[in-house]
């Protein structure tokens, strides 16, 4: 591994450390290039990456240059960066990283602070997009809203909250009402509002929110009919979409998972709000040719002909991925599992979920010090009622031990994105 790279990685010592402070005075030193450009911001707990990689799609179909910012990574860090699906080349993150550490030196120098690799990482992403000159910049939420580094961007154009649920709540709060609260904390005089579907509670908040900015807010939910065509896969789904405006007709979308229904819904409404924002007619022919483009790894899908991948990692992500499997084998389905978790997750939550449609179950440790114990995954599984579990030592041996079960359906590898990542590194060794 380069050494700027370890540096960088280094830096995560110094831990999860909401606040604007640190990023302001480091955007401030590097010119804030953040101030240079139009964006669309993302909050949520689950769906942003899929969000985002859908408007990507539909708004390069168009021609534009656009600019991504996400995370986590699946196998490098360049991943996080992307212009119109092409990642940052290691010379130019090398030569921005460098630029950044230099700004970072001097705020240590000059006031004691310590720049975390959060921070480090979003600098380089605007740095990146203001010297690319991309027509827009859709960033990612890291974590929360409110205090999270990306929130230092102004107005954007369009702000998006997909669904919020209850993850990091030491970090956020353990009830929806104040989760949603953090996340509301990105809404700017200026923007438009677009909110996926939510419980009441988390909706109250941005209602409100929305409101105390004079902002305008579309609930997608109402605003976009989505029905669901047979003949759907592990591979694609086709979709009949409308909105109170326009006729999308069917789209084809190579993510398959139920619950991007509602992640596309959230997308039509931003690109319609989008519309109205830029004041220009975005063409519904190349729109739906931009989304029917659409890939993202890691959520629900194929690794292999026998192996599907999913970043689930907390109830709602398990739920999810429940209703997606059944959606496409049915509800007698049952399926074999390859898990491993943070221990930080409600790991009991994700074994309850998953529970009911499961075969067996193979757990295996992740590639992170927040790794949870096979043993007490094992444990917390039997509580479930899931009788078949086995412990392995990693997730190579774990899935050699899954293709020994006879099944029709594909081994389900989930649990943390950590895990996914680690799988698409051996996937060359996993394709049979």
């Amino acid at each position: 591994m380069d050494a700027r790279l370890e540096k960088l990685y280094a830096k995560r010592t110094f831990g999860i450390k909401p606040g604007l402070t640190v990023i302001s005075k480091l955007m401030e030193e590097l010119g804030n290039p953040q101030n240079m450009l139009r964006t669309i911001h993302i909050a949520g707990t689950n769906g942003k990456g899929s969000v985002t990689a859908m408007l990507m799609s539909a708004l390069r179909e168009l021609g534009l240059k656009i600019g991504v910012y996400t995370s986590p990574h699946l196998v490098n860090v360049n991943e996080r960066f992307t212009i119109n699906g092409e990642e940052i080349s290691n010379d130019e993150f090398f030569s921005l990283l460098d630029r950044v550490e230099q700004a970072s030196q001097l705020l240590k120098k000059r006031d004691g602070l310590d720049v975390t690799f959060f921070e480090y990482t979003t600098a380089v992403a605007f740095l990146w997009f203001a010297e690319k000159k991309v027509d827009l910049a859709i960033v990612e939420v890291g974590m929360g809203g409110r205090l999270d580094a990306t929130n230092v961007i102004p107005s954007p154009l369009v702000t998006i909250m997909t669904r919020i649920g209850l993850d990091h709540t030491a970090y956020l709060g353990d009830t929806l009402e104040q989760i949603a609260a953090e996340k509301a904390g990105i809404i700017k005089a200026g923007t438009v509002l677009v909110v996926g579907p939510n419980p009441p509670e988390a909706l109250s908040v941005f209602v409100k929110a929305a409101q105390a900015k004079c902002v305008p807010m579309h609930l997608a939910v109402d605003e976009i009919s989505i029905s669901r065509s047979k003949g759907s896969s592990f591979v694609a789904q086709k979709l009949t979409v409308e909105s109170q405006t326009c006729s999308y007709g069917t789209i084809k979308l190579k993510l398959p998972a139920a619950y991007q229904l509602e992640n596309l819904s959230i997308v039509i409404s931003a690109l319609e709000a989008l519309q109205d924002q830029l004041n220009v007619e975005l063409p519904v022919d190349i729109l739906k040719a931009g989304l029917e483009k659409a890939e993202w790894r890691g959520r629900f899908c194929m690794l292999t002909d026998d192996i599907l991948v999913d970043g689930a990692h907390n109830p709602d992500g398990a739920d999810a991925l429940v209703a997606s499997l059944q959606s496409v084998a049915g509800k007698k389905a049952r399926f074999v599992f390859v898990a491993g978790m943070c221990g930080d997750k409600a790991t009991d939550c994700f074994m309850k979920a998953i529970a009911p449609i499961c075969q067996s179950l193979y757990l295996t440790p992740i590639n992170n010090p927040r790794s949870a114990s096979t043993a007490e995954l094992a444990r917390q599984a039997r509580a479930c009622g899931i009788r078949n579990v086995a412990e392995c030592t990693s997730m190579l041996e774990a899935i050699k031990a899954a293709r020994q079960e006879e099944t029709t359906q594909p081994i389900i590898l989930c649990g943390s994105l950590f895990l996914v990542g680690e799988a698409y590194e051996f996937q060359e060794k996993l394709i049979k």
